[in-house]
């Protein structure tokens, strides 16, 4: 019902604006209202399912034919069609009636107006003709309509047939030759000639043609199951997502636990850190204000301590602050050429302190040309300074740190290695890793 249903108001909706309502329509002002019509009917964008449109008009000589330009709309006198003759003699025995000889193909629809006409009612002023274009019916639009109200996502679940309803029949359109016309067929009646379902261009005619729908053994089956399959695909896909969704939820999620716990570390150690040079700038600082000390000397040297003490805490600030620009993605902007051996002097002059301290003898060195890398001088001078003095904290029994570079100049890219050793107990083995 759909299918005949498109059809049909697709056809009227298309007819109707090429057919005058004026009942003024005469020889004189024919030519300028069809060519009114056809320019408001191009707006529609219509689909090409004319072959041929044309005007007829009765005469004391006859039918007189006019052919409409389907491009630009004008009208000429041009002669009758050979295919045309059995209207051309239906026009030339009075008209009388709606056109029944073109298959549903070819019709007309009359133009009334004026006063009575011969049975009373208002007289045919013209008719308007139309030819449907078979090969664009049968090629473009008849299969798009069974697509698009007969199957199911582009599958040939019913097989349709056009043919003409008065007999003997003959075949408009049909889906396929091949098709299975076991079952029964569906039938309903289409093509009402481009007429509405009123009566205001005379009398309705049936619908010519009639479609017969076969529905396709097992079509429906194979295709409920093909969708079955798809949908069983999508649902493993959908669940495999899920799945990895889940599983790379997991692994983050341990991986911020392993960062939390690191950080947690890292803040519990620098607290101890901090802990030792604050006790001591604590205790200097109360024996001064309490009086304990009162010599020139000892004031000097707890004073001594405080300000050792302090430039200690500085340098683990700006350790911590340092350890923190190297985890911001704008690290690699501070990146400058470097002099390594310059560095490492700087390094090993600022731990004196320590190494002294831990009576530990500093050997530098540094092969004769040293080449230089691109890096942030501040922060390695940071890192070597770290090595030398956790070599004096923890290898100071040793009373030896060794700080050599050498330079791999076959290495792809080149690399220059820094080893800082002691002689000290080492790293127990259950700590190592």
């Amino acid at each position: 019902m759909a299918f005949a249903k498109h059809f049909d108001d697709t056809l009227t909706t298309y007819c109707a604006p090429l057919v005058p309502t004026e009942s003024g329509v005469n020889a004189a002002n024919r030519a300028t209202i069809h060519s009114q019509l056809f320019q408001k009917w191009q707006t529609l964008h219509p689909l090409p399912i004319f072959h041929r449109v044309a005007v007829v008009t009765s005469s004391p000589d006859g039918a007189n034919f006019l052919e409409q330009n389907l491009s630009d709309g004008k009208l000429s006198s041009s002669p009758w069609p050979a295919s045309w003759e059995k209207l051309r003699w239906h026009f030339e025995q009075g008209g009388r009636g709606p056109f029944n000889g073109g298959a549903g193909v070819l019709f007309e629809i009359p133009v009334f107006g004026g006063g009575p006409g011969e049975f009373g009612g208002p007289p045919e002023i013209e008719c308007v003709v139309f030819e449907l274009d078979t090969n664009y019916l049968q090629t473009v639009w008849l299969p798009k309509l069974v697509n698009a109200h007969l199957n199911l996502g582009g599958k040939q679940i019913n097989a349709a047939v056009i043919k003409t309803a008065a007999a003997p029949a003959a075949t408009i359109f049909a889906t396929s030759e091949t098709m299975d016309r076991s079952a029964k067929p569906i039938a309903m009646r289409l093509n009402r000639q481009g007429r509405g379902l009123d009566n205001s261009r005379g009398p309705t005619p049936n619908s010519t043609w009639l479609l017969e729908v076969y529905p396709q053994p097992d079509a429906l089956e194979k295709f409920v199951a093909g969708s079955r399959r798809k949908n069983f695909a999508v649902a493993l896909l959908l669940n495999g997502l899920i799945l990895a969704a889940g599983l790379a939820l997991v692994r983050q999620t341990r991986k911020s636990r392993r960062l939390a716990e690191q950080q947690l570390n890292f803040v519990a150690g620098v607290s101890h850190e901090l802990r030792t040079p604050l006790t001591v700038i604590r205790g200097a600082a109360h024996n001064l204000q309490r009086g304990v000390v009162t010599d020139r000397a000892s004031v000097e040297k707890y004073s001594g301590l405080i300000i050792e003490h302090v430039e200690h805490l500085g340098d683990m600030v700006e350790q911590v602050l340092g350890l923190a620009g190297a985890q911001k993605k704008n690290s690699a902007a501070l990146r400058r050429p470097v002099s390594l051996a310059e560095v490492l002097r700087d390094a090993v002059a600022a731990t004196a302190h320590d190494t002294q301290a831990a009576q530990c003898e500093v050997q530098l060195e540094l092969p004769p040309s040293l080449p230089e890398i691109s890096g942030d001088a501040a922060a390695l001078r940071r890192a070597f300074q770290n090595l030398i003095g956790n070599a004096a904290k923890h290898g100071g029994s040793g009373q030896w740190i060794g700080i050599t570079a050498v330079a791999d100049e076959d290495s792809q890219p080149r690399v220059i290695e820094i080893q800082v050793a002691d002689r000290g107990p080492g790293i127990p083995a259950h700590e190592q890793g």
